[in-house]
């Protein structure tokens, strides 16, 4: 038969995807990316939250370094805590 459609689904694509770019100024880019890339697995079906939050993070990583250490991209650091978070991983990766 026809391939099922999914409009939730992408109703709450759409929405995490208008949330990551509302809240990564706030959040910073590696926290919000974290969460963005979890939440897009698992609203896309995926039913392994934890390993959906390792892939958040792990890809949230790769593209801190991506663009901090080889494209020289300045990103959204956060607020309060958030601030502190995006500080030592940066001091980590050796971005000054």
């Amino acid at each position: 038969g026809p391939p099922r459609a999914y409009p939730g689904r992408l109703l709450a694509g759409i929405a995490a995807i208008a949330g990551f770019a509302l809240a990564v100024d706030w959040l910073g880019f590696f926290a919000a990316t974290a969460a963005f890339l979890a939440a897009f697995i698992l609203i896309g079906g995926f039913r392994r939250p934890f390993v959906a939050a390792a892939i958040g993070l792990a890809g949230s990583f790769a593209l801190i370094v991506i663009f901090m250490r080889v494209a020289y991209i300045s990103l959204p650091l956060g607020a309060g805590p958030f601030r502190e978070l995006s500080l030592a991983l940066l001091r980590l990766l050796g971005v000054s």
